[in-house]
């Protein structure tokens, strides 16, 4: 953590946590976009632009911590891991659809925890792309065409 700072969450943010609490282990405050490239993809050169823009941007890296008050956020100073790269090179269209809409139907752990997921993967020898799943705690609708 950067720092012991703790801030309450914004009155947005409330709302977002009120609906956590009220349908909790849903997906319903995710927003999911999946970037298809066809063509030259360098997987490695991708997993190292979403590092880059994980380690700029604070806003991501914001987590949440339940004290006795109730919810609070602070943010953490971004540990570099690596990202699974999943391989679709022999899956049909229908199975990768099937995925994303499986990984974008998965719960987030809200505590304590990146509020953010990326997979990368690869449909071929020249096509991939990557699926990003940002919590609405951490980011608006228009946050994922910035990130793109």
């Amino acid at each position: 953590m950067t720092g012991d700072a703790y801030f309450p969450l914004s009155f947005n943010q409330r709302n977002i946590w009120n609906l956590e609490q009220t349908y909790p282990g849903t997906s319903m405050n995710h927003i999911s976009t999946t970037i298809h490239i066809d063509g030259r993809i360098d997987l490695n050169l991708l997993e190292k632009s979403i590092h880059m823009v994980l380690r700029s941007d604070a806003s991501l890296r914001t987590r949440l911590r339940m004290l006795e008050g109730g919810p609070v956020q602070y943010q953490t100073a971004y540990d570099e891991e690596p990202f699974l790269i999943y391989d679709f090179s022999r899956t049909n269209r229908d199975g990768i659809v099937n995925w994303q809409e499986a990984v974008a139907r998965e719960a987030m752990p809200l505590y304590d925890r990146p509020l953010y997921r990326f997979y990368i993967f690869k449909t071929g020898d020249s096509s991939g792309g990557v699926m990003m799943k940002l919590h609405h705690l951490i980011s608006k609708g228009w946050s994922r065409y910035i990130i793109t």
